[in-house]
């Protein structure tokens, strides 16, 4: 479900962090306030939507997503994976740099030959910081944390921002409230059946425009959204529940059991017969 996100900070600094590990491979399309970095340990993030754009992360990639942009993450690997989100507090932002609100901050895997020093000392730091977030922690770790946070904080102002031109008519935000309404909708029909056009009608747009509209803000096609939603829901069913594989397909709106054993087998490389038996396996 695409939804604003509220950031709660970590261990009393300016900062909330996430750890990320092999696991449940999507994260649903949100957006929040809060400047946010991720920053790839080992494995990869294969699909990582921000804005629109499609990015796939290796070993010491660090991607910034800005204040109030959309992004998700769809189909990651399950392999190996360790990542670190880290989701600087808004207020603390704005204390820090009072045009906040007007920057916009580019960092996107490949960086620019003359941004490559500031981009090696920004993945030491937060290679740093992922280390201190696995240690017990002290006055002397916290100090050390805060003493990273701002330094990184630092290295961005200086080396990846611009000014960005206002958006005087609120667009941005007429088209996030439509996007809500479009994917609560989504939330709440999955289990139907639904395809582009039906949706486009039931909000008075053309199914070219609606298309159009949605693949711009979430960063892929409604059908593969669609696609996703039921997978999410069919993932909870497989693994927290002893419904029969025909029942899930039919509860996450699959039409049969083929298609949803097919649907799922692609998105996690084994059927959810096998899935679900591997998964209690580990409990």
């Amino acid at each position: 479900m695409l939804k604003y996100e509220l950031v709660k900070m970590t261990d009393d600094l300016p900062v909330r962090y996430i750890i990320h590990h092999q696991g449940e491979k999507n994260v649903a399309p949100h957006w929040h306030e809060s400047l946010e970095i991720s920053y790839t340990k080992c494995g990869s993030i294969q699909n990582f939507y921000i804005d629109g754009q499609n990015f796939r992360t290796v070993p010491g990639d660090i991607l910034v997503i800005n204040s109030n942009t959309i992004h998700s993450v769809i189909g990651s690997d399950l392999g190996e994976n360790v990542a670190l989100s880290l989701i600087f507090d808004y207020a603390f932002l704005k204390e820090m740099i009072p045009d906040f609100s007007n920057l916009r901050f580019h960092c996107y895997n490949r960086p620019q030959d003359y941004q490559k020093p500031a981009y090696q000392k920004l993945q030491a730091n937060l290679q740093t910081f992922l280390q201190l977030t696995e240690t017990p922690h002290s006055a002397i770790s916290k100090l050390k944390m805060r003493s990273l946070i701002f330094d990184i904080l630092a290295l961005l102002c200086e080396h990846f921002v611009t000014r960005q031109v206002t958006d005087s008519n609120g667009n941005q935000a007429k088209d996030f409230a439509r996007l809500r309404t479009i994917i609560d909708f989504i939330e709440e029909n999955y289990m139907k059946e639904l395809n582009v056009t039906l949706i486009a009608n039931h909000f008075a747009f053309s199914p070219e425009y609606f298309s159009r509209f949605f693949k711009k803000y979430i960063g892929i096609t409604v059908k593969d959204y669609l696609l996703m939603i039921r997978l999410q829901k069919a993932y909870s069913y497989v693994v927290n529940s002893e419904e029969k594989m025909i029942d899930i397909a039919y509860l996450t709106g699959f039409p049969n059991e083929k298609s949803f054993t097919t649907a799922f087998k692609k998105s996690y490389q084994q059927t959810p017969y096998q899935f679900r038996k591997k998964y209690k396996l580990k409990q």
